[in-house]
Parts: C-alpha cells; sequence; structure tokens
C-alpha cells in the first residue's frame, strides 16, 4: 500500500501530466436511493460517475428533515425535488462532466456558472444553488472529488486532504498542516421540534440537542470508553424512572416525561458522576447543547421573543422571553452544569442578528458558540459572523453546496482561530460518508455524532454510528501509514499541549483534539474546560470529597434546591 507522502507525490503528478488522464465515459443522476426520517422513506439525489479502467463512483446526498433559512434549498422542499434536479442535471450539468477527469475545483466553478445561467425560481429563494438546487450541485461536486481519488489511485480522504490544501493556497487560506481524529460530540437526547410536542405544536423541551463531549481524555480509547458509558448510564436513568422511551428523528432520545432542559442536564450529570457506589464519575466527560433557536423564535403571539416552555416558566416565570433574558438563561445553564458549548444560541432571522452581536460577549468567556443556522457553512456568511468573536463554526457539505465553498468555510474559521464541527444532516444516507473522511483530511477538531447504547438497544441511527466507524478507519490507516514513512511525524492535534507520554506518541496511539490547545493563548472556554478537568481529576482521586461537591456540578439556576426531576 502506498504511503501518505506516495499518494501526495502521485496527485502532484496526475495534476502536471494530464496526457494519459482517465476519462469519465458516463454520468447520470438517479433518485432511486433511501433515506429515513422518523416519520417516512423519502428519495435521496444520488450522482453516478463510470471512470474508464476504474468503473464507478457513486455520491449520494441526503434528503434530511430541516434546512436554515440561508442554505442552498432543493428546487421544492416540500416536494418531489429529486425529479426535477435530475432533469437539471441531465440537460445542464451531465455533459460538462465527461471526458478527461475534470479538475474538481474547476467543476465547483462551472456549477455555480450553471446555477446563475438558470432564471430566479418563482418563490423567490436564491440562497446559493438554490435554482439548480442544492443536492445537485453537492452530489456532483463530491462525486468528482471521489472520481479524482479512484483515478489517481489515492485513498479518498488523502485526496480531500489534497484538495483542501489546494483551495486553501489558491486563496490564501489556513492550510490543513496535518490529519487528525476530532473529538465526538455524542448526542443523547432530541429537544426542540425533533422531541415531543405539546397539544399546541410547541416543544415541550426548548433544546434540539443534548451532547456529551469527552473533551477532557488525552487517549481517543479512554474518550470512546467514557461516553459509551454514560450513554448508557442515562438509559438506565431513563428506565429506572419508568419513562417512556422512542428515538427522535436525528437518533436522540425523546420522551414525552422529559419536560426542560434542566431534567436533562440534571440526568447527564448524574450520568457523567456516577452513583457514588459501584459507577466511577468520568472526570474529563462534559455536556453541549444545540439549541436551534431560530425554532423557538416568533411564535404566533409572541413576536420578537423566544420561546422556553417550562424553563422559562422556572426562571422567569414567562413561557416567553427575549434575548436578553435568554441569554441570562443560558449563563445560569452554564454556572449550573458542565456545558462547554453552545449552538445556535440565538435565530438565524435577519432581524436577530443583533441578537448575537449583543448576546455572545456576555457568554464567551465560559463556553465554546457554535454557529450553524446563521452562517449555513457558506464563506459570506462565516465572515459576516467573524465580528462577533463566535468561537466554532458547525460544518455541512450540504449547507455548503459544493467542495469549495465547504473547504473556504472551514478555513476562514481557521484564520481566525475558531473550532470547526464536522456534523451532517439528519436522515442520511447510508453510504453518505464523505463528512467523515473531510473531519479526519482537514484535521476538524470536533464532530456531532450519535453513539448509542448497548443499554438501550442502540439508541442512535445507523448512519452516525457508521460516521464513528468510518472516521476510525480512515483514521488508523493513515496512523498506519505514516507511522512507516516517518515514525515521529507530529500528526496529532490534541487540547492538552506536548504533555503526551513520548513512549505512546511514538507507539502511534490515536489521540484527538485541536490546535488551540497548544497555542500560547488558549481561549477562554477552554482555559475553564482545563481548569475544572484538572480539578475533577484531582477531587475524583480523594474519596474525602463526594464528586457532586465540585464546582462544575453545582445545580441550582436561582439559588435554594434545584427544579425536581420529575
Amino acid at each position: 500500500m502506498a504511503t501518505f507522502y506516495d499518494q501526495i507525490r502521485r496527485l502532484d503528478q496526475f495534476y502536471a501530466d494530464s496526457d494519459n488522464a482517465p476519462i469519465i465515459a458516463h454520468a447520470a443522476a438517479s433518485r432511486s436511493t433511501v433515506s429515513s426520517t422518523a416519520k417516512a422513506l423519502r428519495p435521496c439525489l444520488s450522482v453516478n460517475l463510470f471512470v474508464e479502467h476504474h468503473g464507478w463512483v457513486h455520491l449520494t446526498v441526503p434528503a434530511g428533515t430541516s434546512a436554515g433559512i440561508h442554505e442552498p434549498s432543493s428546487l421544492t422542499p416540500k416536494g418531489d425535488f429529486q425529479t426535477l434536479e435530475k432533469r437539471v442535471f441531465d440537460q445542464h450539468v451531465r455533459e460538462r462532466l465527461l471526458g478527461e477527469i475534470p479538475d474538481p475545483i474547476r467543476v465547483d466553478r462551472t456549477l455555480e456558472e450553471v446555477n446563475d445561467s438558470l432564471p430566479i425560481r418563482e418563490d423567490g429563494i436564491d440562497t446559493p444553488f438554490s435554482r439548480m438546487g442544492g443536492p445537485t450541485a453537492t452530489a456532483t461536486s463530491l462525486a468528482v472529488v471521489l472520481a479524482l481519488s479512484r483515478s489517481a489511485g489515492v485513498s479518498e480522504e488523502v485526496a480531500i486532504h489534497y484538495l483542501y490544501n489546494r483551495i486553501a493556497e489558491a486563496s490564501g487560506l489556513p492550510v490543513a498542516e496535518r490529519m487528525s481524529l476530532p473529538v465526538y460530540m455524542s448526542k443523547i437526547a432530541d429537544g426542540g421540534v425533533h422531541g415531543a410536542l405539546d397539544d399546541k405544536g410547541r416543544p415541550l423541551n426548548p433544546v434540539q440537542e443534548f451532547l456529551f463531549i469527552p473533551i477532557g481524555y488525552r487517549k481517543y480509547t479512554d474518550a470512546l470508553e467514557a461516553t459509551m458509558e454514560v450513554n448508557a448510564r442515562f438509559w438506565r436513568l431513563m428506565k429506572g424512572m419508568n419513562f417512556d422511551i422512542s428515538i427522535g428523528a436525528e437518533g436522540g432520545i425523546v420522551s414525552p416525561q422529559l419536560t426542560s432542559a434542566i431534567q436533562v442536564l440534571q440526568l447527564m450529570t448524574l450520568s457523567i458522576r456516577g452513583d457514588g457506589r459501584h459507577e466511577k464519575p468520568f472526570p474529563g466527560m462534559f455536556i453541549g447543547l444545540d439549541v436551534a433557536a431560530g425554532e423557538l423564535y416568533g411564535y404566533e403571539g409572541a413576536p420578537g421573543k423566544y420561546y422556553l416552555g417550562k424553563d422559562g416558566q422556572v426562571v422567569f416565570e414567562s413561557e416567553y422571553v427575549n434575548h436578553e433574558q435568554l441569554t441570562q438563561y443560558y449563563q445560569r445553564l452554564i454556572q449550573a452544569f458542565p456545558i462547554i458549548s453552545i449552538e445556535d444560541p440565538f435565530s438565524d432571522r435577519d432581524e436577530c442578528l443583533e441578537h448575537w452581536e449583543h448576546g455572545f460577549p456576555r457568554m464567551n468567556q465560559d463556553v465554546l458558540v457554535i454557529t450553524d443556522d446563521v452562517t449555513v457553512t457558506q464563506p459570506d456568511r462565516v465572515n459576516m459572523a467573524v465580528k462577533w468573536g463566535v468561537g466554532g463554526l458547525l460544518t455541512k457539505v450540504n449547507q455548503g453546496g459544493s467542495f469549495t465553498r465547504t473547504a473556504m468555510a472551514m478555513q476562514i474559521a481557521t484564520k481566525h482561530d475558531w473550532v470547526r464541527v464536522l456534523s451532517h444532516r439528519s436522515s442520511e444516507a447510508a453510504d453518505f460518508v464523505f463528512e467523515a473522511m473531510l473531519a479526519v483530511a482537514a484535521g476538524a477538531e470536533f464532530c456531532k455524532v450519535t453513539v448509542g447504547s448497548t443499554e438501550g438497544g442502540g439508541g442512535g441511527r445507523e448512519a452516525r454510528v457508521n460516521w464513528i466507524s468510518n472516521a476510525n478507519v480512515v483514521w488508523e490507516s493513515i496512523m498506519r501509514e505514516l507511522a512507516k514513512e516517518h515514525p515521529d511525524y507530529e500528526v496529532w492535534l490534541r487540547f492538552w499541549g506536548d504533555n503526551i507520554p513520548e513512549q505512546d506518541r511514538l507507539a502511534g496511539l490515536p489521540y484527538q483534539g485541536a490546535l488551540l490547545g497548544s497555542a500560547p493563548d488558549p481561549p477562554a472556554w477552554l482555559k475553564r474546560v482545563q481548569k475544572l478537568t484538572t480539578t475533577r481529576y484531582e477531587q475524583a482521586g480523594d474519596a474525602s470529597v463526594p464528586i457532586h461537591e465540585l464546582p462544575a456540578y453545582r445545580f441550582g439556576l436561582v439559588g435554594g434546591e434545584p427544579p425536581f426531576l420529575v
């Protein structure tokens, strides 16, 4: 098997000498692939390329259950978009792909030209690639990347790494100096519009996703063990309380008895600390939230306000709150629970951008704020968000619309010292693992997944579990090959600086983390994590100090006794 460096040299040669370049002899789009949601099977758009002497390349784009208002849109979001987009592919894209393997970056420019040549849609939506259809652009762009990998005889992740850096160099943006395994943000529970709803269609629990984040572990194996165990404990707590349990649209637990975010956070904290007898605490485990606040904003009868339901009643004696109160709510949650990240804390609507400008500075000392719906993996919107001082970018190639746009959004984030969080839309087709490869190839710091639990009979949708498996396989193959070529090559990005034992590093054990951890002045949220983790480890080793008395495990929001679990 060719080493990493051999494959990079092969790609250099491939671009330098195109006389014997393989040929794409056939290109077609189909809608025969399906993916599942919690409610129905949905068809997906698949682009299929036949490379002479190398066989077929297939790339399927997930249908998804939700989409931001600023991201590339399907031609008919509520209908049979696959038929219309297949027609666009056949009429405007297919012929441009036939012949010698095209440069994927040039193909992305061509896709933008095709989109711009088409008329604006009757519904007035004109987001990137929305005239030709976001799934068509995404599937075509990524299929050509995989075709390049196949024809050049290199692994897919190396081709992605190579192209990512070519785009960065052409744009004057930071390259990915190395590949690494990201830290998994493991979703345990679904809320918001993906969870249980009341009789008025409002979410019982205002937070859309609750995640375990094993950021306090140096070794990947320790982090994965802790993640699986806290997932199992959460299931056992739910079953012990006789809660009705089902699996949500995106793989997390849903229960009508989970009527507030405070409840879920208490159960997660109990899962982390253990029962104090037979279950050991996990000092390196923390919590992340995806609020998806755009789904909570602007309910009928409450213009300009966010819906918090029972949580709002507990804290503010009102179900609906303004953005100032919403910021106070987050601050109290951060003080009470070991929360280290909040995604989409405010709405993505244009009239809510001031909420980001004024609300974020009050949280950025204690928590990593991640953008998703407001930036939608688009370079121009990431540049817009830089002034807010946000610390993280959620990345979805569905939102980027093309490999080039996705890579540039990630590179702009790196330029401004943001972390990059790879995620992909719900109801994925089973073969859609491109983002797992991109996470490793670009050295992304985090990725969102659903691990599930043996206690709960799975607990995660198959595709999101496959996401982890594929990332692990990619990483292990890279690690083995790098060790052959250059045993002391610095391949691991990590949150904990340079204090990895030399014998472990040279043995090629997988590590995870972020470049920020090795920076001279890490961001405030990471300093907080490091301080809390150090304190936890010290105190957890002292039997005289119960783990629930540590600062990271404070429960109360407004003083006094915490709200009851049930």
